[in-house]
């Protein structure tokens, strides 16, 4: 962090937003402050408390400064020092980086499968290491049991770097699909499996669905992807882990390149209620190309704590003929989304495919101002003669919209 006096860092929003976007640490912020609220400085007892419940992501132990479920209570005008910051800095700083991936385990055993090729090395804990030296990409699983229990934890930490991924695209790259044991993870699995040198990307089909884990979702998770996404690249990735919280990184799915792949965020966040704020137009916007089928379906089903408008341009890089299912129940049921920004759906143009914006918006209720638009026309306009099966419910209970009475039966 660079150096800065304690007046221009210590308000509530800064300090949430640096212990989330540069650490991946999430700390609970009570979401209805306003941006008036979150400007204000944060009193002493509220700066220690705030950085305590961080440490405890790094540590694994902190002090109960207050009763209160979020660090958000009587935040005042007094201006804290920097000497929490540091504190708290130097926790982080002292995390090995050696081993880019780390997850608390409080089980008394832990598994995980692996479909990589290429050279890895597990420090399970407990003292005992491990080396896999996968010489092909079948799926395999690897585990360790614990002969002792740790309230605490045990701290397993993976590093090593994949030389080839599995072409099935149900097969996940690395998975701890519905693990029970894991309860905190943090640091950034693309160091691990990054996109090759020919431009083949992972899989992290199901990764982390089903899990228990808590916490943020780290911001450098898969920072470093970069190339053309594939067939079901994040399928249910976090599919049903509802104790992941906070907002979802800008940054987490890298600076990828190319044009949409079938199913590559199919539910990706489905039912991680959680998850709070807004999604930024930045999360998917190196991703240019034509549609592709179920590109979109279900990602963000189901996560009543979004809030605010759908940003401007989210898919703006997607243009093209429309395919199949490609925003199939994207945003349904997100109860508290509030407007719909300008050019979401990029330059769509060319005739209705199935389920093409089936529910779309379906349950979200609290849209306020006008449907979605592309190059200044609604899309009821461009596709006048839409059926159910192509466009059908998108905007039921969408009734507050400025233009919902014109919005022809089938679409709403």
């Amino acid at each position: 962090m660079s150096a800065s006096n304690a007046a221009e860092i210590a308000t509530i929003g800064y300090v949430h937003e640096l212990l989330e976007h540069n650490y991946g640490v999430y700390v609970p912020m009570n979401d209805t402050l306003t941006d008036a609220d979150k400007d204000t400085p944060a009193n002493m007892e509220y700066l220690l408390y705030v950085v305590d419940i961080a440490n405890e992501f790094v540590t694994g132990g902190r002090t109960n400064y207050s009763s209160s479920v979020y660090a958000t209570d009587d935040a005042a005008d007094i201006i804290a020092t920097k000497q929490a910051f540091d504190t708290l800095l130097k926790e982080i700083e002292a995390v090995n980086h050696d081993f880019p991936f780390e997850m608390t385990v409080t089980g008394d055993s832990v598994s995980f499968t692996l479909s990589a090729q290429g050279e890895f090395y597990i420090e399970w804990g407990d003292g005992s290491q491990e080396t896999i030296i996968k010489t092909d990409t079948t799926n395999q699983t690897y585990s360790h049991s614990y002969s002792s229990s740790n309230y605490e934890g045990y701290l397993v930490r993976l590093a090593g770097l994949a030389t080839d991924y599995n072409d099935d695209v149900t097969t996940a790259t690395i998975s701890f699909y519905n693990n029970s044991s894991i309860s905190t993870i943090q640091g950034n699995l693309s160091m691990i499996f990054p996109t090759l040198a020919n431009g083949k990307n992972p899989r992290f089909y199901q990764t982390f669905a089903g899990t228990s884990i808590t916490g943020a979702i780290p911001a450098n998770l898969f920072v470093d992807l970069t190339g053309a996404p594939v067939e079901n690249m994040f399928y249910r990735t976090f599919y049903g882990s509802n104790g992941f919280r906070g907002t979802i990184p800008e940054s987490l799915f890298g600076t990828m390149t190319g044009a949409p792949a079938k199913a590559m965020f199919y539910e990706t966040f489905r039912g991680v209620s959680q998850l709070n704020g807004s999604v930024s137009e930045k999360l998917f916007s190196s991703i240019t190309g034509a549609p592709a089928e179920n590109m979109f379906y279900g990602t963000f089903y189901g996560l009543s704590k979004l809030r605010g408008k759908v940003s401007d341009g989210v898919f703006s890089g997607i243009s093209g003929a429309p395919a199949p299912g490609m925003f199939n129940q994207t945003f349904a049921n997100c109860s508290k989304l509030s407007a719909l920004g300008a050019n979401i759906f990029g330059d769509i143009s060319g005739d209705p495919q199935p389920n093409m914006f089936y529910r779309t918006f379906y349950g979200d209720k609290k849209l306020t101002g006008y449907s979605a638009q592309i190059n200044g026309k609604y899309l009821y306009e461009i596709w006048p003669d839409a059926t159910s099966a192509q466009v059908g419910d998108m905007y039921s209970s969408c009734n507050k919209l400025s233009d919902y009475r014109s919005i022809p039966t089938v679409w709403r």
